[in-house]
């Protein structure tokens, strides 16, 4: 068993889905710190009382250790934070940048935690494994100057295989948590109606849901069956390799797109931040590289 476990750590592939996952992750956190600024709430985000903002915290540790959050400390962690995620992007020095854009990311949140959402974990979560996995060594700017964007070397495919696991958990434990009366049949399975009406979220008016109710109730018992059921996604990715019968049936191209159109739904109707971006960026890693290139090149061929 211990052997068993050794080799499916150990197993190597290219870092195509990993690369683009590593250029995504960069390019979502820079939107989110480019808007903070962009808006001009960093000092009323990230400032004391004292310092004329609402920042719930007075400090954090990794502040302390520099001598705490100043203005001035607190802009360059900001504008540190920016230009490590453009080095994420670009693949240069990934495993430093990455770490460094996720500290920074997390001293910036520990200074006002109610700011942010469940997108914030998401992204610092990515960022620890980018910075531990070779997501750098394709699609990267040292790379294309070794005239090769693209290195098809197998490395280690375990940060991949993590990453597909957190989201799956993510999904999973959300449908778990769903408990309230309103997702299930004797509560009127009214929640997606009643979240595609919240005023303080909407940004389009969604009155008409009203003469589509029973659509809504439809949208609700697939909300939990997707999320509850997520499960089986990595199971069957785990299990096909045993059994190679499975290949024929792809959860994958059942759940996927389905979270897309679920995704792409909820930020037509609604600002929910970066949620939707962070999350649906997890979805090129459950696929192998041999699968991507394959479906370029029908693409191509289409």
């Amino acid at each position: 068993m211990w052997e068993r476990w050794v080799e499916a750590v150990d197993r190597r592939e290219p870092v195509t889905g990993l690369a683009v996952f590593r250029v995504a992750v960069g390019l979502v956190l820079a939107k989110v710190l480019l808007a903070i600024w962009w808006l001009g709430v960093d000092d009323a985000l990230y400032a004391t009382p004292a310092q004329g903002g609402m920042s719930a915290l007075n400090t954090s540790w990794r502040f302390d250790l520099v001598g705490g959050p100043t203005p001035a400390l607190v802009d360059g962690v900001l504008w540190g934070t920016i230009a490590a995620c453009g080095l994420v992007v670009l693949g240069v020095l990934p495993r430093v940048s990455a770490l460094v854009a996720g500290q920074g990311f997390l001293a910036l949140n520990a200074l006002h935690p109610d700011a942010g959402g469940g997108h914030d974990k998401l992204i610092a979560g990515a960022l620890w494994i980018l910075a531990l996995s070779p997501a750098g060594a394709s699609l990267s700017v040292p790379t294309g100057w070794r005239g090769q964007w693209f290195d098809p070397t197998p490395r280690a495919s375990w940060p991949r295989k993590v990453l597909v696991l957190q989201i799956s958990i993510v999904y999973t434990f959300a449908g778990f948590a769903k408990a309230a009366p309103e997702w299930w049949p004797w509560g009127g399975l009214d929640a997606v109606y009643r979240s595609l009406l919240q005023p303080h979220w909407q940004e389009v008016d969604a009155s008409f849901l009203a003469h589509v109710y029973p659509l809504t109730q439809l949208a609700t018992v697939v909300t939990i069956a997707f999320e509850s059921g997520f499960v089986l996604v990595p199971l069957w990715m785990a299990a096909r390799w045993r059994w190679p019968r499975l290949h024929r049936y792809d959860l994958r191209l059942v759940f996927l797109p389905l979270g897309f159109v679920m995704h792409a739904t909820l930020e037509w109707f609604l600002d929910l931040g970066p949620f939707a971006l962070i999350t649906v960026a997890y979805y090129v890693l459950f696929f192998s590289d041999e699968e991507l290139r394959a479906a370029v090149g029908r693409l191509r061929r289409g």
